[in-house]
Formats: C-alpha cells, structure tokens, sequence
C-alpha cells in the first residue's frame, strides 16, 4: 500500500508497468467522491500487488490543483495499514464522544440556567 497524507490532492493515479503497458490500478483525491475510491480511508491509500523480492516500475500522477504542493507517502504492508487505520479511527471516536459530551452538557446548562 502506497500512503499519502491528506493534503489537498485533487486527482491522483497510480500506474503500474505490466507487459510493457502502463496499467492504471489506483486512484484517489477530492475529485472522486469516498466510495469511488481504490481503497476508502481518511487519507489518501493506492493498493498494488507486486512479487516478493522483485523489482517493479510504478508511475503516480498527482493533479494538486490550488492545494498545498507537500507531498510525502510511504510503503506500508496491508495489515499494518489495518492496525493504523483502526488507531485512527479509534481517537477520532474519542474525539467526537467528547465533542457530543460537552455539546450536550453546554445544552444541559443553557437550559438550566
């Protein structure tokens, strides 16, 4: 799995060399909506499959139109991928429980007062 941060990407595709032909086997970026995505997850995920200690060519093309022009990614295995997007998900739930807390709390005391 190739990770990139969220930061803004527009459009981005990956290509992969097979038989000499650039096969596009990901994409990703606001331009097409969470479920049309190769791989849905807060940031931006392009899934491949290569052979295990093999060398291949890999093409990503990024359309960043009016965002920020930072680009940093790594290589992550697939379950490992798993075990971050369940860390992340996880503190966003906390997050988001305490925002309905105090939400309901500063409801409770307007009400109240």
């Amino acid at each position: 799995m190739l990770l990139m941060a969220p930061v803004g990407i527009y459009e981005g595709r990956l290509f992969q060399n097979t038989d000499g032909k650039w096969k596009d086997v990901a994409h990703t970026g606001l331009k097409y909506p969470f479920r049309e995505r190769t791989y849905q997850f807060t940031h931006h995920v392009f899934p491949f499959t290569m052979a295990k200690n093999s060398t291949d060519t890999l093409y990503l093309s990024i359309d960043a139109t009016a965002a920020y022009k930072v680009f940093g990614f790594a290589l992550i295995k697939p379950k490992e991928l798993k075990i971050f997007e369940n860390k992340i998900y996880f503190v966003f739930g906390i997050i988001e429980g305490l925002l309905i807390l105090f939400l309901v709390l500063n409801i409770a005391v307007f009400t109240g007062l």
